[in-house]
């Protein structure tokens, strides 16, 4: 759609691109108005003309560093965050988490009890806030340690038992503090490497990849690597001729003979004897039947 404008009443009028160039009628006014295409802005305004010099940027134009107004560390140019203290100009807050000395604790490598810990931590409380009120917890435990043992205990040995309790306490406290990461551990290094291998040692790697798995050689005594002596078991003989294969019963072995099993020389074709089953004529009375 184009927009002209009626030259008699000042009407807007929208008419349609295919009727560029021809006549139409004002409705209001009624009108002649010839549609024309309208001009674009860019043929209004006068041509860019380009300088023939080079611009200079000075050293006043370009941005600076400044300094820190809480701790008078140096901010580096374009940024607003002060490294030292967590102090963000722009926004005026302080951003504890982005400090040098938070941020190189997140990338040091912790221990099983230092991830929990930290897990398990709220994220508005700190490590020395939660080192200061554990060691007043057990403060107040190792008091009332004391004053229970002198109720029960006496003056004097009650005095001592609650002395010996809030010594377990402290300990307790020390070891704890240690292990998760708020008092400095002399063993923290020990540990942490001692835990390394052991995950190490539990990985299964393939060694088709590139990696050496991890074997533990396994010791072979000297009896167990002498051939054990060869058991031969005699085999159950069956008659085949007695084997009903239509019988769900167990197949019973047929029992051997007390020569077979006496003699070891070779046997002789023995006669027939005269125990053996005579057969009956009935049953070859089926066969003369088909003949």
């Amino acid at each position: 759609m184009i927009r002209i404008t009626c030259p008699c009443c000042g009407v807007g009028i929208n008419a349609e691109e295919r009727l560029i160039g021809q006549t139409v009628r004002c409705p209001k006014c009624l009108s002649i108005t010839k549609v024309v295409r309208p001009k674009r802005d860019d043929d209004d305004l006068a041509p860019v003309i380009e300088p023939s010099y080079e611009t200079k940027v000075y050293d006043d134009d370009r941005p600076q560093p400044t300094d820190c107004p809480k701790c008078s560390k140096v901010i580096p140019a374009q940024q607003y965050l002060c490294k030292g203290c967590g102090w963000h100009t722009k926004l005026e807050a302080y951003f504890e988490d982005l400090t040098e000395e938070a941020l190189a604790k997140d990338t040091e490598p912790k221990t099983k009890m230092e991830r929990w810990f930290n897990e398990q931590l709220h994220e508005l409380v700190t490590h020395t806030e939660f080192l200061i009120a554990a060691g007043l917890f057990t403060a107040f435990l190792g008091f009332v340690a004391i004053v229970v043992g002198r109720i029960f205990f006496g003056p004097l040995l009650g005095t001592i038992v609650g002395l010996i309790l809030a010594a377990g306490m402290a300990f307790g406290w020390l070891v704890l503090m240690r292990r998760f990461g708020a008092l400095k551990d002399p063993k923290r290094d020990e540990r942490l490497h001692r835990e390394r291998m052991d995950q190490r040692a539990k990985v299964a790697r393939d060694p088709g990849r590139g990696r050496g798995a991890i074997t533990r050689p396994i010791r072979v005594s000297s009896s167990s690597a002498e051939p054990s002596p060869r058991i031969s078991l005699p085999d159950e003989e069956y008659n085949v001729d007695d084997i009903d294969l239509f019988s769900d019963g167990p197949v019973k072995p047929r029992k051997s003979s007390s020569s077979d099993a006496t003699t070891s020389s070779p046997q002789h074709a023995s006669s027939p004897s005269g125990s053996q089953k005579p057969s009956k004529t009935g049953d070859d009375d089926w066969l003369n039947d088909l003949l």
